[in-house]
């Protein structure tokens, strides 16, 4: 076993970074419980899925399958309820919050993974939005899923663990075909970390589990004229959001409004610093190679991908 990809041994703080986590986690669920108490109809993409929940099918004419799956298994085994989409966007974004939070944990240390937690419960996805339960609430969860089960291949080594890896990359796809964007990423972060002709073997596991896993699928399309990738691509050109891209100054702003409580929450952090005359430490100012390699593959990497795409 590397020592690479272990916990840092000198954090005393586990017990109350776990309470930190399990407070963001509540953060979450009370805009959701929220939410439901007060809404008068759900947002359109959670309607969906008590459609397409009807029935169990490997692909829908929007998107693939995983999403609607698991709503129709919510219906299929405990009956309707309205409660579902609150239900399943509670769990998924607490789940996602906790895989990367732990997966912070393991690359660098509990400072950042506390941060990372904080972090997202600042973010419109987490807070407002949380209450939606749609593709990309189930394919965070998948890709964070994804991301620590790599990590944790690569620290044990064990071909049963890439196996994991490949399943859980499978069902991202299955979730939303931009999963291959994050997945290229963490390959992206296993080539710079310099493991990559280490695992190998492990990613030739994956790989084939995956491509085994998302085979139904891609069979489901060709029957169907890619009918899911017509839509996507029609999307991209007709949309809203397209237009959005000619005008990248207005795009940038209705971006930024995301991350609005997160900037004054920076800004009040430093503030208080400056006033109290603290000297300010920067959990990443002594970054490793691994550590380098995870920040470009997951954060830089998908950055430059959109912003190329974009233009």
């Amino acid at each position: 076993m590397t020592q690479k990809y272990q916990v840092p041994t000198t954090s005393k703080n586990y017990h109350s970074s776990s309470r930190l986590l399990l407070l963001c986690c509540a953060t979450v669920c009370l805009w959701i419980i929220l939410a439901a108490l007060i809404n008068e109809s759900q947002l359109n993409d959670s309607l969906e899925q008590f459609i397409w929940g009807q029935g169990f099918e490997w692909g829908y004419w929007k998107h693939p399958p995983l999403t609607s799956w698991l709503m129709w298994a919510c219906l299929h085994f405990f009956g309707p309820s309205y409660l579902w989409t609150y239900a399943l966007s509670a769990t998924l974004t607490c789940l996602t919050i906790t895989l990367t939070w732990k997966a912070a944990q393991i690359l660098f240390d509990s400072d950042v993974a506390n941060l990372t937690a904080l972090l997202f419960t600042l973010h419109y996805g987490f807070t407002r939005r949380a209450q939606v339960y749609n593709h990309n609430t189930v394919l965070i969860f998948f890709v964070a899923l994804t991301v620590l089960l790599t990590v944790l291949a690569l620290r044990e080594k064990k071909y049963w663990q890439w196996l994991l890896v490949g399943l859980a990359a499978a069902l991202s796809i299955l979730t939303k075909y931009q999963a291959a964007v994050p997945i290229m990423g963490i390959l992206v972060a296993i080539g710079l970390s310099g493991e990559l002709k280490k695992s190998s073997k492990g990613l030739f596991i994956a790989t084939i589990t995956a491509l085994f896993a998302v085979t139904p699928h891609i069979l489901w399309s060709a029957k169907n004229h890619f009918e899911t990738v017509t839509y996507a691509m029609h999307y991209v050109d007709d949309s809203e959001f397209s237009l959005r891209l000619n005008s990248p100054g207005a795009f940038f702003v209705n971006q930024l409004k995301f991350y609005l409580p997160t900037i004054f929450f920076g800004l009040a952090l430093w503030a208080v610093k400056v006033v109290n005359r603290e000297e300010t430490r920067n959990p990443l100012a002594q970054v490793n190679q691994i550590q380098r390699a995870w920040l470009i593959g997951l954060i830089g990497f998908p950055l430059v991908f959109i912003v190329f795409i974009a233009l």
